[in-house]
């Protein structure tokens, strides 16, 4: 078995390769968990990545929509704050649609998506769960 430690996605290979040709004889193998990380899509993400994807799981945020609002705040914590700077819940519902009123075509970002996008990102206008109102009510 190969230890954990000394495999990653970018040298698994020639670690492999390696150990093949010193040691022909033996077989060597990895653990599951290894194995499911060395093949996984998602293992080299980098944080521009995650953010992305997290800004597409907004119904309604295309690639090019989510691209235009990384431009505008580059990192999750940059979106955040200036949600923080926000005077009320109405701006936070409208930060990014104002932002990109004057965006060409597809890029231009209604005032249901831009309040979707505050209520996912800092919980304004968030329903609150049935379930737990039904608890707080015994």
């Amino acid at each position: 078995m190969i230890p954990d430690n000394l495999l990653d996605s970018s040298t698994y290979q020639a670690f492999r390769k390696h150990l093949n040709e010193k040691f022909p004889e033996k077989q060597f193998n990895i653990n599951y968990s290894i194995f499911s990380t060395l093949v996984s899509k998602s293992a080299n993400l980098n944080l521009r990545d995650v953010y992305l994807k997290m800004l597409m799981c907004v119904r309604g945020i295309s690639l090019e929509k989510a691209l235009q609002i990384q431009k505008m705040y580059p990192t999750p914590i940059e979106l955040v704050e200036a949600y923080e700077r926000c005077a009320n819940e109405d701006e936070m519902k409208g930060m990014i649609m104002k932002h990109f009123a004057n965006a060409p075509g597809r890029k231009k970002v209604g005032p249901a998506i831009s309040a979707k996008i505050a209520e996912v990102w800092t919980g304004v206008g968030a329903q609150e769960d049935p379930d737990e109102e039904a608890e707080d009510s015994d």
